[in-house]
């Protein structure tokens, strides 16, 4: 009996707090208006990448820097503030190693191939091939290509080809002819994919669990060897040549 005083006062003690929380777990207490919708936005990531939404301009400043051309061609507008946050906030470009990179060495252009659709009315474009990257000569000129989304490390690597590529055809500041560079350009993709190659399947031999980044990177590896092997078919092509929805490279059986 002496038990049912304490219960008594645990329960004048517990019951009035939960009835306060009582909006917290479902409908507002009785006279009391709902709160409202709380929307939380998030800050903007360390390091944005800038982006020129005008190629001829874009390769004039590049011309002028002496900096190569990053062209983003995807579908949608950077004036619409939804499809901006999803590009600057996801994987790729709100990693501070890969703003830092395209704004140290690159002069970034957005291309709208939508003409400024609505977002509702966009296809899903981060990793179904809707979008294409490409990393080209000041003059505009493709020296290595990406489709999709990619980790970060990723993206640095084959941003970092195009930089030794470039850095390496201009060594003396003598100019270099499309055919020569073209045919630079093809032994050094051919070199690539066969590198990766190499990697891919030492990696297939270890056969044990990976961490999720590593695992994310051996999985890339395919697509890679399968990009720079068309390039190496036809390389600097173009890039305004080259504004048309394509098809990611599908990797052969087998490598």
């Amino acid at each position: 009996m002496r038990r049912l005083p304490i219960l008594f006062l645990a329960l004048t003690l517990v019951l009035p707090a939960v009835a306060r929380a009582g909006d917290l777990w479902g409908d507002p207490l009785p006279g009391q208006d709902p709160p409202g919708p709380i929307i939380i936005v998030p800050d903007p990531p360390p390091v944005q990448v800038h982006w020129s939404t005008d190629i001829a301009s874009a390769k004039q400043e590049a011309m002028r820097t002496g900096k190569l051309l990053f062209v983003l061609d995807l579908d949608g507008n950077l004036d619409d503030e939804r499809l901006r946050a999803t590009v600057q906030w996801g994987v790729t470009f709100s990693d501070r190693r890969v703003a830092d990179l395209l704004n140290d060495q690159f002069v970034c252009v957005w291309r709208n191939r939508a003409q400024g659709r609505p977002w509702d009315e966009l296809p899903r474009w981060i990793g179904n091939g809707s979008v294409n990257m490409y990393f080209c000569s000041s003059n505009g000129y493709v020296m290595n290509e990406l489709g999709g989304s990619w980790a970060p490390a990723d993206f640095v690597e084959e941003a970092r080809f195009a930089l030794d590529v470039a850095r390496d055809l201009t060594r003396g500041g003598e100019a270099v002819s499309r055919t020569e560079a073209a045919r630079e350009l093809t032994a050094r993709h051919d070199e690539a994919a066969a590198r990766l190659q190499r990697e891919l399947e030492d990696w297939q031999r270890m056969r044990r669990p990976w961490d999720r980044d590593t695992a994310a990177h051996i999985q890339a590896l395919p697509q890679r060897i399968a990009f720079h092997r068309a390039q190496a078919q036809s390389p600097l092509q173009d890039v305004e040549a080259l504004f048309q929805p394509r098809p990611v490279p599908v990797p052969r059986p087998g490598g």
